[in-house]
């Protein structure tokens, strides 16, 4: 993931245009006639364009808080660099994990190599960063240390099932103590884990909906 400001604004884009064109489709109705069916068509689509895209945008939302308070160092854990080196021995490490069996892919889109530089990871409470790439973590997701490899592993909603997704970052020279923290943090906010609140504020986004939905079937009394 880059940026989940992008995807929430495309969600919210795609949203409006679907309640859009349920207004339009209010203030065009011609009541009668052939064109009637048109109208009709363009509300029922309108309706779940509108439903399904708000629903996404607010699903969106979460991670787009996460980079922002990531940016402004609130909840920040740790950060370090990773210089060419480092990445070499890191890439060797995260070869021997994936190879283990039972091991899954790391869901982190990683380059070849890094610049001269080096990259720069930031770990907070509920993100992973490395450079540019971003990924929200549940706080109640597993993470361990295995040599050059900082590993996390998470839950996560595929359709109608969960599933395990892996993330592997690389540990720069010298934070290895840093590194454990991280994943000590984590495992005592495993520990102490909650009933997590998106799904509930999903349900209320798809509750307003289908309630907007019946108020403005109500007043067109003669939509039947």
């Amino acid at each position: 993931m880059r940026d989940p400001h992008r995807t929430r604004a495309r969600w919210a884009a795609a949203a409006a245009v679907g309640w859009a064109a349920i207004g339009a489709a209010y203030v065009l109705d011609p009541r009668d006639g052939p064109a009637r069916g048109w109208v009709i068509a363009v509300f029922a689509i309108g309706l779940n364009v509108g439903v399904i895209c708000t629903t996404l945008a607010v699903m969106a939302h979460g991670p787009a808080r996460a980079l922002d308070r990531m940016r402004r160092g609130e909840g920040v854990l740790a950060q370090w660099t990773v210089d060419p080196a480092r990445w070499a021995l890191f890439v060797a490490h995260a070869r021997q994990l994936a190879a283990q069996p039972g091991a899954r892919a790391n869901m982190l889109a990683l380059p070849d190599a890094p610049p001269a530089l080096g990259y720069r990871v930031t770990v907070s409470e509920d993100a992973i960063r490395l450079e540019e790439e971003f990924e929200p973590m549940r706080r109640d997701a597993e993470a361990r240390v295995a040599g050059a490899v900082l590993e996390f592993r998470q839950l996560v909603q595929l359709g109608k099932r969960m599933d395990w997704w892996t993330y592997r970052l690389p540990i720069g020279a010298g934070a290895e103590a840093d590194a454990g923290r991280v994943a000590a943090h984590y495992a005592a906010s495993r520990a102490r884990r909650t009933r997590p609140m998106r799904k509930l504020l999903v349900i209320a986004v798809m509750v307003g909906a289908v309630a907007a939905f019946i108020l403005v079937v109500g007043t067109l009394t003669d939509w039947r």
